[in-house]
C-alpha cells in the first residue's frame, strides 16, 4: 500500500538527496506528488504519522 500525503492525499514518494561528502550519510524523506509536501528524514517516525492520519480520515469517513 502507497503511502498517502497527510495533506491532500496524494502519493508520497521517496527522495534522496546526497550530501556529495564521501564520509557523510545519504538523507532521505518522503515528497508528495501532488503538493509537494516533505515528511520528516526519519522513514520510520514518518510511517507511523501517516498511518495514523490515516487510520482517524478512516474513521471519520474521509479516506
Amino acid at each position: 500500500m502507497a503511502m498517502k500525503c497527510p495533506v491532500c492525499g496524494g502519493t508520497m514518494e521517496k527522495q534522496y538527496s546526497f550530501s556529495g561528502d564521501l564520509y557523510q550519510s545519504n538523507d532521505s524523506r518522503y515528497v508528495c506528488t501532488k503538493c509537494g509536501y516533505g515528511g520528516p528524514s526519519d522513514d520510520d517516525i514518518f510511517a507511523q504519522a501517516v498511518r495514523k492520519i490515516q487510520k482517524e480520515m478512516e474513521e471519520k469517513g474521509d479516506g
